[in-house]
């Protein structure tokens, strides 16, 4: 998704993925843990309403925010506008992380999370249009 998004390749570069979690049809979530500057952060991505069900948070501009359940709802209401106009919505969040996680460990990774944006791309048309982002 990075490459679609119009990243740089330095950034995948300058943040290697040391663990993943693939995207699995039951949990419809795929989360990647990177090494950032010498953190850990983990990734996940994955459909809004089981993301959100993982995510304790939101981030704004103006930092991190713990009324999550009022959001909820701009959330939610977003993401029906999108769906509505046939764009295919991902939720994404992240957590930062103390040290790599074991494997034990990656099991319950999806857990405790801060709610970033919904990413969508049109499903309009035939082919794959340029996936877009928004911060909401």
């Amino acid at each position: 998704m990075a490459f679609k998004l119009d990243y740089k390749k330095d950034i995948l570069e300058n943040s290697p993925r040391v663990k993943e979690l693939p995207f699995d049809s039951d949990r419809k979530l795929m989360t990647t843990v990177n090494k950032v500057d010498g953190k850990y952060i983990a990734y996940t991505k994955g459909g809004v309403d089981e993301l959100l069900e993982k995510c304790i948070a939101y981030e704004t501009e103006e930092g991190i925010k713990e009324d999550l359940n009022i959001y909820k709802k701009e959330i939610y209401a977003k993401n029906e506008e999108m769906a509505s106009s046939a764009l295919r919505v991902l939720a994404c969040a992240y957590k930062i992380l103390d040290k790599e996680p074991t494997d034990e460990e990656m099991k319950t990774i999806e857990n405790n999370l801060i709610f970033v944006r919904n990413v969508w791309n049109d499903r309009s048309t035939k082919t794959r249009s340029k996936n877009r982002s928004r911060k909401m």
